[in-house]
């Protein structure tokens, strides 16, 4: 099989869009290579997305472990899952294999590993110290880590996309309602662009592990500071349901797909009529 080189490969299998500079500075110019190589075997990005989850749930069990040792290779194994998270995506894009079923791989490898790496750094805690409170916090914070506001956001869209016909939900009028909304999404402060890096993954990857480093060699100050950090993303998922409650943004997001699945509708349809005149 005829691999091309590392630089065309970057062209290639380059993300659409890419967020965040750990993965664009740090992880992308290094997985590439590893993608070079499964690229000569008959390993499918879906069974990458699998070796990745493993690592990660590994690494998370070796820091709940609760030794210095034990921390530093969680942290490796961390970083390992992560690098074949990206390796996943290169391949699909490579072999243009994106499917339904990797997309699936990856959400729930997600909804596995990142409330195990805060649980991981909670027992870390309890490990050390029997700390029962700071464990119980943890496991909110694990909770909250997995985003479940998301997960609702989500399911709420997907009913309102299915049971679309209903009579009582006034359909027509949302639809009215948001055209004079749209274009009025406010840009992301400054602060709050910081606490989605390191709220979400891979950036409260990052934060635990720097803090796992931390926590040997200074045990009160990085307690106080995972304290804190598991208590900041209680609180953002509380903020975000506020905040969605407040500005309607599950309905205008619902909008705006319905709208987005009609453009593309449309346009497909235009587009087999032009065929079929031809």
């Amino acid at each position: 099989m005829n691999v091309p080189p590392v630089k065309e490969l970057r062209t290639i299998c380059r993300k659409n869009i890419e967020t965040g500079w750990y993965p664009v500075y740090v992880v992308r110019p290094f997985s590439i290579y590893i993608t070079k190589v499964l690229l000569y075997t008959p390993i499918t990005a879906n069974q990458v997305s699998l070796i990745g989850m493993i690592f990660g749930i590994c690494g998370a069990f070796a820091i709940g472990y609760g030794t210095f040792q034990s921390g530093i290779v969680g942290i490796m194994l961390l970083q390992l899952g992560y690098v074949f998270d990206c390796v996943d995506g290169e391949l699909a894009r490579y072999y243009k294999q994106s499917s339904v079923n990797g997309i699936f791989i990856d959400f729930l490898g997600h909804r596995i590993v990142i409330p195990l790496i805060f649980l991981g750094a909670a027992f870390m805690i309890y490990m050390n110290n029997q700390n029962i409170y700071m464990l119980i916090i943890g496991i909110l914070g694990a909770e909250a880590s997995s985003s479940p506001l998301n997960t609702v956001k989500r399911n709420v869209i997907m009913s309102l996309s299915i049971h679309s016909n209903l009579d009582h939900y006034n359909f027509q009028k949302l639809s009215r309602d948001s055209d004079t909304k749209e274009g009025l999404t406010p840009t992301p402060s400054t602060a709050e662009r910081f606490l989605k890096a390191i709220l979400f993954y891979p950036g409260n990857m990052n934060v635990i592990s720097i803090s796992v480093l931390g926590y040997y060699q200074f045990r009160e100050i990085f307690t106080l500071f995972l304290l804190g950090y598991f208590i900041l993303q209680i609180l953002a998922q509380i903020g975000m349901a506020v905040s969605w409650y407040i500005n309607n943004s599950v309905e205008n997001e619902f909008i705006s797909l319905i709208k987005n699945i009609s453009n593309a509708y449309l346009s497909r349809e235009v587009n087999n009529s032009k065929r079929d005149k031809n």
